[in-house]
C-alpha cells in the first residue's frame, strides 16, 4: 500500500513537472498598455472626435465606421473628423493641431509613431519624443477640457517593416508618454499581434485592409474612445 503511495505521488509529481514545463515554453499573450485619461460626462447633446495623424487614420472609412458604431454604442449623435494626413509625421503634428478649431472635440486621438520611426521620412527616437511632448503640452493648454489618447497601431512587413527597424521602441515611447502626462492609450499595437497572421491583413505591409480596419482598427477605438466617457461599446 505505501510503495502504491509513493508511486501514485511520483506520478502526480511528475504530471505536474511536465504541465510546468509546457506552460513556461507556451507563448503568453502580449500585455496591452491601454490606459485611460480621467473620466469625463459624456455629453448630452454630440460627441466629438478628432484625429491627428498618418494614412492610418486619415481618408474617410475609418472616421465613418468609428461615428457609425460609437452612435450605435452611446446612443447620441458622433461626429468624427480627421486632421491626419498621409506621410505625416509628429513634426505635422504641430499644423494639424493648429486646424483644430477652439472646442472641436471631446477626445483627440494621436498617432505618428508609425512614420516617426520610418527611416526615409520620420525622425531619431529622442526627437520625436520631443515633438510628442512638445504637442501634448500644446494640447492641453489650448483644449484644456478635450481627452488626449495616443494610439499604437499595426505591425508593418516585409519593405515597410525594414524601414521600420525599431517601431516596438517608438510604440514603447507612446505606453511611457500616455504614463508620464497621465493621457489616454489605445495600445492596438498589442491587438495586432495576438491576432493570427496579421500580415494578411496588411496587403501592402503598412496600410490594414478595409475588413481588418473594421473587425480590429474600430471595435478598439471605440470601445476605448466609450471607456473614456464612462461607457460601453
Amino acid at each position: 500500500m505505501r510503495h502504491a503511495a509513493r508511486k501514485g505521488i511520483t506520478t502526480l509529481v511528475l504530471f505536474a513537472g511536465l504541465a510546468l514545463a509546457i506552460l513556461a515554453r507556451a507563448p503568453s499573450p502580449p500585455e496591452t498598455g491601454d490606459r485611460f485619461a480621467p473620466r469625463r460626462a459624456l455629453p448630452t447633446d454630440r460627441l466629438a472626435v478628432a484625429l491627428l495623424g498618418t494614412s492610418l487614420t486619415s481618408g474617410t472609412h475609418l472616421p465613418n465606421a468609428l461615428e457609425r458604431r460609437l452612435e450605435s454604442c452611446l446612443g447620441i449623435p458622433v461626429a468624427v473628423r480627421t486632421f491626419a494626413q498621409p506621410g505625416a509625421t509628429s513634426d505635422q503634428g504641430m499644423t494639424q493641431l493648429a486646424a483644430l478649431p477652439a472646442r472641436v472635440a471631446d477626445i483627440v486621438l494621436i498617432e505618428f509613431a508609425i512614420n516617426d520611426a520610418d527611416t526615409g521620412i520620420g525622425m531619431p527616437f529622442d526627437q520625436s519624443k520631443a515633438q510628442h511632448e512638445a504637442l501634448i503640452r500644446i494640447m492641453a493648454q489650448r483644449h484644456p477640457g478635450t481627452a488626449i489618447t495616443l494610439v499604437t497601431t499595426n505591425p508593418t512587413f516585409e519593405r515597410m517593416a525594414e524601414r521600420r527597424p525599431a517601431l516596438r521602441a517608438y510604440y514603447s515611447m507612446y505606453r511611457d508618454l500616455a504614463s508620464a502626462h497621465d493621457l489616454g492609450l489605445a495600445d492596438l499595437h498589442a491587438r495586432w499581434m495576438d491576432t493570427p497572421d496579421p500580415g494578411k491583413l496588411i496587403p501592402d505591409g503598412l496600410h490594414p485592409s478595409e475588413e481588418a480596419t473594421d473587425s480590429l482598427t474600430v471595435p478598439s477605438l471605440a470601445e476605448h474612445i466609450a471607456s473614456t466617457f464612462g461607457r460601453s461599446c
